[in-house]
């Protein structure tokens, strides 16, 4: 393949450091004998997630660079957690799902919210308190598993989501459901059990495909 002009048939090591270089080209996703890329000192905010195809990669430096996606919280775990992300986020534009459970995010990563083509959304176990307002955009989303996380409210925006079949959202600090969920009137199952609801919003009674229905365990007084 060609780098930079010049045919490159086993690159191993590419060093950039101390340029204004704020993306790089797809053509690089090619080099699969690249183990070692230095990144230092130039202008990238992102990443391009094509590099989780280099799965000969082994390190990467980034300092000096001032990045936020991929998130921080997965970049201080290595080269291979990054890649990992990177490709999992990259696949699932075409592969309609997207599983990141267990990654321990204190955030969800708005860049989630820019696949609008996903189906499944898999982000349990995780350590964020709130889900953005952009949740909107996966209006093709029919599972979303946000169990086991830290959530103590979803946003009303979450009535964009029409497609929606199956929210899990058990085992989490939920005091209440948002109006909006009354518009994901596809919803056939809802697990909400092991919360803290203290009711639950009267727009509930429009989501009349509900086959399975979970509230058990929570601080409900009554129901609407």
């Amino acid at each position: 393949y060609k780098t930079f002009g010049v045919e490159c048939t086993g690159l191993t090591s590419l060093i950039l450091d101390g340029n204004d270089l704020k993306w790089l080209p797809v053509y690089l996703r090619t080099m699969t004998t690249l183990t070692d890329l230095s990144l230092r000192n130039c202008k990238f905010t992102r990443l391009p997630y094509f590099l989780g195809d280099l799965q000969n990669l082994k390190t990467v430096w980034l300092e000096g660079n001032d990045i936020t996606a991929p998130p921080n919280d997965i970049v201080r775990r290595g080269v291979q957690a990054m890649l990992q992300y990177m490709r999992a986020v990259d696949t699932s534009w075409w592969t309609k799902e997207l599983d990141i459970a267990g990654q321990r995010f204190d955030v969800v990563p708005l860049e989630v919210c820019s696949v609008d083509s996903l189906t499944s959304l898999r982000m349990h176990n995780q350590m964020f308190r709130t889900v953005p307002e952009q949740i909107k955009n996966l209006t093709s989303l029919t599972h979303l598993n946000l169990q086991h996380c830290a959530l103590v409210e979803l946003p009303d925006t979450i009535s964009g989501l029409y497609s929606l079949r199956e929210l899990i959202v058990n085992n989490n600090r939920l005091l209440t459901l948002p109006a909006g969920i009354g518009m994901c009137t596809a919803l056939t199952e809802l697990r909400a059990h092991e919360n803290v609801l203290e009711d639950l919003p009267k727009e509930i009674g429009n989501l009349t495909h509900m086959v399975d229905l979970r509230l058990f365990n929570n601080n409900l007084l009554e129901l609407p």
